[in-house]
């Protein structure tokens, strides 16, 4: 049902008393006769409509003195800025990023496993949940490896889902990867693999019983890397996306 707002009050009480003058002195009111010998009781029941209408006037406009009515009607999801605690975080959100800071919200991304991103923007969002309570979440933009087309390189995801990229945990993320200057990509023969462009990102699929990495690329390329070859995005230094 549609809320009546304090100002619509205020129009609906004077329409009534403007409708009511119309009335009374319409041919559709009261008859005029030439002679009267009595007042007709018509009369005094719209003198008394008239009246009411008039104090119920009078009283919203008294409760609205001094202030401004707004009658906008707010959404019941807020969503407000907050300082980003890390610039850089290591995200593990398997059904993907989201476009807004809801999980009713659009996947943006694909799933993201254990994977290195960079921080955008903080917020934290506050919503009324079905019993009408207050609920808060912190929610962080995050600038990621874009993997297939069309997905976003930057997406929304909850706080819950990251942990901040340090010098313990650099060495455990799944992607994006790049080769050291002097590395290179080898074929599962053993043999160098100059078919892949060295400045390619790539992720780690698994770890080879010698110690060597099975890694793949955007495109759907695969290569052998040494672990010495690895470069991890450099803590405290959030480019690696540029």
């Amino acid at each position: 049902m549609m809320e009546i707002t304090r100002k619509s009050r205020v129009r609906i009480a004077f329409l009534i008393v403007l409708s009511l003058l119309l009335l009374s002195f319409s041919a559709c009111g009261i008859q005029e006769t030439d002679v009267s010998p009595t007042e007709d009781p018509r009369v005094a029941q719209l003198q008394s409509q008239l009246e009411e209408a008039q104090a119920q006037i009078e009283k919203l406009t008294e409760e609205n003195e001094g202030g401004a009515i707004d009658d906008t009607v707010y959404s019941e999801f807020s969503m407000y800025y907050s300082t980003p605690e890390y610039s850089q975080v290591i995200v593990n959100c398997p059904d993907g990023a989201r476009s807004e800071p809801s999980l009713d919200a659009p996947i943006a991304s694909h799933g993201l496993n254990n994977e290195y991103a960079e921080v955008i923007a903080q917020s934290y969002v506050v919503t009324l949940g079905s019993d009408g309570q207050r609920q808060e979440e912190d929610w962080l933009l995050i600038r990621f490896e874009v993997v297939t087309v069309p997905e976003s390189s930057m997406a929304w995801v909850p706080m819950s889902s990251v942990a901040e990229y340090t010098e313990d945990n650099r060495t455990s993320i799944s992607r994006p990867l790049k080769l050291k200057s002097d590395g290179a990509f080898y074929s599962s023969s053993g043999a160098e693999d100059t078919t892949v462009d060295k400045s390619s990102t790539f992720s780690v699929d698994s770890i080879s019983g010698d110690g060597k990495l099975n890694v793949s690329g955007v495109g759907g390329w695969n290569a052998v890397v040494y672990p010495d070859d690895v470069a991890y995005p450099v803590v405290g230094d959030p480019s690696w996306f540029n």
